[in-house]
This record gives structure tokens, sequence and C-alpha cells, in this order.
């Protein structure tokens, strides 16, 4: 097996959701949950945290994370990309170019050892790519309504399929945002992760985005459902 990192971006500036990633999901914070995931994989020869609070920090050593550096300022604002987090990550660490690098979300506490495990095996297949997470849609793009600002009426997106049936649509899918595998080398590169990737398909409830209160709470609920059906 390859040298494996898993490196998880965990800034404390969310601004939709304060705090969002180490929101609690059943007691626990979301990054402390998500880095157990990551450990019952056993495939990861390291589990590093890039965060620029100590809090997190914390919560994440007392995980069984590694938080070898601080993050600087300059790269965790808002609009700073993920690349950006993670090629600091490998400079600061000496990670080799051969090595296999998993970026991971705090909140992806849903994604599954067998998931990460299968992925990981897609990745080393399609080395000179990316892999992450897709999942369909579940309603069909293709068939989208607008609204328009009287907030009542809509007209199709694309009337070429405003009468085609759901069925005859061919599937389309959508980044999962939970993780995304890629060599040291790769993520080093100027390639575009989308441009440049395979996808790995996993159910609708393993790709719950957390961008307000309403998505919290499904996360919520659905971790709790999982946890139960697999005891």
């Amino acid at each position: 097996m390859r040298n494996t990192i898993a490196v998880i971006p965990a800034r404390s500036g969310s601004k939709r959701i304060p705090q969002k990633n180490i929101a609690l999901i059943q007691g626990q914070p979301a990054l402390a949950r998500t880095i157990k995931n990551l450990h019952t994989s056993a495939i990861f020869d390291r589990i590093i945290v890039s965060t620029d609070s100590e809090e997190f920090g914390r919560i994440a050593t007392g995980a069984g994370a590694e938080v070898p550096f601080h993050r600087p300022t300059e790269i965790s604002g808002d609009h700073t990309p993920t690349k950006d987090v993670i090629i600091h990550a490998l400079e600061m660490l000496g990670i080799d170019d051969d090595a296999q690098v998993c970026c991971v979300y705090p909140t992806a506490v849903l994604s599954q050892s067998d998931t990460y495990i299968d992925s990981y095996q897609l990745s080393n297949h399609h080395s000179a790519k990316f892999v992450f997470p897709i999942s369909r849609f579940r309603s069909n793009p293709q068939r989208a309504l607008l609204l328009a600002e009287d907030g009542q009426s809509i007209r199709p997106l694309n009337l070429d399929f405003s009468e085609t049936r759901t069925q005859d649509l061919a599937p389309q899918f959508y980044d999962a945002g939970q993780f995304y595998w890629g060599s040291s080398s790769l993520w080093r590169s100027k390639k575009s992760i989308h441009e440049n990737a395979i996808g790995f398909k996993v159910p609708w409830w393993q790709a719950i985005d957390v961008d307000d209160s309403d998505d919290l709470e499904l996360l919520n609920f659905t971790f709790d459902y999982v946890e139960r059906t697999n005891k």
C-alpha cells in the first residue's frame, strides 16, 4: 500500500453556520466524528488537520489526528481554494510526490469505511486523475424550473426538456463535496479537480452538504438513523 495521507481543512470562520466544522452531531463535534471514521477505515498512515483555530486543534488531537502546524491567515479566508490549503499542508509536511492524499471535509461524518477503501482503490487505478464521490440528482436538473421575481411565476430552465419524461433523460450527478483523492504530485499540479476526475458513486445520504441550519438538522437525523441501523 502506498503512503496515504488524509488532510482535513478545518478553518474556524464559517459565516452561515458559525463554528460549523465542530457543530455537534449526536453529541460529538463533526470534526471528531470524521476523524474517527478515517481511523476506522484503517487505510491512512497519517490524519492531518489544517486549522487556524486552537480549539479545533484540541478537538482534532483529542480524536486522534495530528495538528503539526497552524494554518496562516492568508489561506484561511472564505474564498481560499481548497487546493491551496492542501498544497500548503503537503509543503509543511514534506510529503513525497507519490503519496496518495485524501482531502476530507470536517462535516463528512456520513462517509463510510467502505467508501474510503473502495475510492482509494479506484484512485490507485487512476493515478493521473482526482477521484471524488458523486451522487445522482433525485430530480433531473434538465427539467428544472425558474421562479420569477414575483415569487410565483415559473418557466422551464430548458424548453427542450420541459415535456420529456424523467425516465427518458440521462441520469445526472453532482459533486458530493465530502472528500477528494489525488496523488501528492497531482495536488501540486495546475490541473483542475473537476476537469480531471473519476467519479465514485455514493448514495444521497452520504452527500449531505451543510450550508444552513436545516442541512445540519438533516445531517444529525441521518447520522442517528445510520448509526442505529448499523448496530
